[in-house]
């Protein structure tokens, strides 16, 4: 199976219509879902990321809070689970997260060099390299059936060509409702990340998932969904540089250790307006997260592309989610 969209939301609701039509039923570690395999996706503008379909109720907050975790190198569970406590039940030791840390994997130096480092030293001596695939399962005890978390996704690979940088995932395996629309949030945003520090285009998203599956506790939700079939149309802004990603790192710790108190504290910070956008989505988090949410007046922030996705996150009291 091979589908092509310009947005996430097009490709997401192909995808449920199949599996409603065409889907096996399937049991695996107790759980009945409705399954596709060897399926292969393309989204045509990664920019456009964000999943908004009326009843999925996606979390954009917590995408950007998962996103940063990553950036940061993280493998720490306290982090994490600020933002969604169901990752507590797939840390082993009740402290960190062994499996699903991609960016502990590709932003830490575990042998000499990061991972993240050498790709782009790579990149900068050949431009048009097959080489540049970033590991997440490799060396990873990955066939013991007692493990809580095993890496879904295996690779992802970088390719170059006419000044466009495309990408290539390889998911063993893919849950369709919380998994896909949060990975190809961040690999997307990985794509760019890549594409800014080389100093070319963004090209096409490419997702290959070996299992894609729906949990039966999801299919009302799906259903919902598919009969629904709206969804607001919205694409992130372009990344300019990667060079105040240091600072995001660091103001997100503030946010959520309560530190950094006040939509004006963040607008009187000395970065780009693309840095202060993700933190005001952080802290309408963390004010919503303390039971404090923000009203809409308040929200009106002069400038910010994110306001209809922090309403929506408003709006359906994602936290209980």
């Amino acid at each position: 199976m091979f589908l092509v969209f310009d947005n996430i939301n097009e490709l997401q609701l192909s995808l449920f219509d199949e599996l409603k039509q065409g889907g096996d039923l399937v049991t695996t570690r107790g759980h009945k879902t409705m399954e596709l395999t060897s399926v292969y996706l393309r989204l045509t503008n990664p920019r456009k990321r964000c999943t908004t379909l009326q009843h999925r109720n996606w979390n954009f907050p917590f995408a950007i809070g998962e996103t940063i975790w990553h950036l940061a190198g993280s493998n720490e569970l306290s982090f994490i689970e600020h933002y969604a406590k169901a990752w507590k039940s797939v840390s082993e030791d009740g402290t960190s997260i062994c499996g699903s840390c991609y960016g502990y994997k590709i932003f830490n130096a575990h042998n000499g060099e990061s991972q993240w480092k050498k790709l782009i030293q790579l990149f900068k001596e050949d431009i048009q390299t097959r080489r540049g695939v970033l590991d997440f399962y490799a060396g990873e005890n990955t066939l013991e059936l007692a493990l809580k978390d095993v890496p879904c996704t295996c690779t992802i690979q970088f390719l170059v060509r006419k000044n466009k940088l495309d990408a290539t995932v390889y998911m063993r395996s893919n849950d369709l409702i919380w998994g896909l629309p949060n990975d190809v949030f961040f690999f997307t945003f990985l794509q760019e990340m890549l594409a800014t520090e080389l100093g070319v285009e963004m090209g096409v998203y490419n997702h290959i998932a070996g299992s894609l599956h729906l949990y039966e506790r999801h299919f009302t939700m799906a259903d919902k969904i598919l009969t629904a079939k709206k969804y607001h149309d919205f694409e992130m802004p372009y990344m300019e540089n990667t060079l105040e990603f240091a600072s995001l790192i660091g103001l997100e710790k503030s946010i959520r250790k309560q530190q950094l108190v006040s939509l004006a504290a963040i607008e009187q910070l000395a970065l780009s307006d693309y840095i202060k956008n993700l933190l005001t989505a952080l802290f309408v988090f963390e004010q919503a997260k303390q039971q404090c949410p923000l009203s809409a007046a308040q929200l009106q922030v002069v400038g910010n592309p994110y306001l209809p996705l922090l309403h929506r996150f408003l709006d359906t009291n994602l936290l209980k989610v």
